[in-house]
Formats: structure tokens, sequence, C-alpha cells
């Protein structure tokens, strides 16, 4: 036979899965902080993935890349993740970049829909790089920053 690690309880075990996060938004930012440090050495690599997958996953914003120099675009995605990663320390001052790119990016014909697609191919090449440091931990807390961020684009580049 032979066990497993050793076995840690901290606090209770009940299984509150849906109610509230058993991770505080601290214990989510640095774990988001720890793992984009873990990836950002391969975010070419990554930002290639990303986008392959977003282009099979969503035809409207498929669309939106036929005459786009994409390794630019790559590129540009790797930047702004890293800006946005670092700024997770600091909110206020994240919201007002995250709401300009919004903005220019309705004009390159995101809509709002699109957003759930990034997502759910940001999730996905998260955990294709991350490989066993893919937790549900780690995955818990990039769904929560990327909930945060979208729902802050979505508010300024489509109002109700």
């Amino acid at each position: 036979g032979g066990g497993g690690g050793p076995t840690t309880t901290a606090g209770a075990s009940s299984e509150e899965k849906s109610s509230s996060p058993h991770l505080t938004e601290d214990e989510m930012k640095s774990l988001v902080m720890e793992t984009w440090a873990k990836v950002e050495p391969m975010a070419e690599h990554a930002t290639k993935i990303f986008y392959r997958l977003l282009r099979e996953a969503d035809e409207a914003a498929n669309a939106l890349f036929e005459d786009v120099d994409m390794e630019a675009q790559e590129g540009k995605l790797a930047s702004t993740l890293g800006v946005a990663v670092k700024g997770l320390g600091d909110l206020e001052s994240l919201v007002p970049v995250l709401e300009d790119l919004a903005v220019r990016h309705v004009d390159y014909g995101v809509t709002k829909e699109m957003y759930a697609s990034v997502g759910s191919c940001l999730l996905k090449t998260l955990e294709a790089g991350l490989d066993k440091d893919w937790t549900p931990d780690v995955k818990e807390s990039w769904t929560w920053v990327y909930t945060l961020m979208a729902d802050v684009m979505t508010k300024k580049a489509y109002p109700p």
C-alpha cells in the first residue's frame, strides 16, 4: 500500500462549493502572481496556444483576426496580461487601464459575448502551461481574476 502525503485539515472540511470561495482575495492574487511568473517565460508559446484555441472556439472572434499580425498580437496579449497581473496589488490603478483597453476593443469589433470565450480559452491555456501546477485553487484564483477584469471591462465598454 503506501499512502499519499500528510493530510492536513485547515479549518472545517465542509463542502462549501457554491456560496463563497475558500480562498481570500489576497490568497487568490498571490496564486495568480506566482503562477504567472511560471508562465511568463513561455508567454510567446502560451499566447500562440491561446489564440489557436480562441479562433477554433469562437467563429466571430476568429473573423476579427483575418488581417491581423498575429505575432504582434501575441506580444500585446502577453504584455497586457503581465501589466494586469502586476496591477492586482493596486486594483484602483488597474481599473482605468482595463477600461481603456475595453473601449479600444469595441473599435476592433469585440462583442460582450466574446469575453466568455476569451475567459475559457485563457484558463485552458494556463492549464496547459502550468501542467501539474494547475490546481483547483489556482483555477479558482484565475477564474476570479478574469471574472473581475471582464466585469470592469464589459461595464465600461457596453453600458446598459
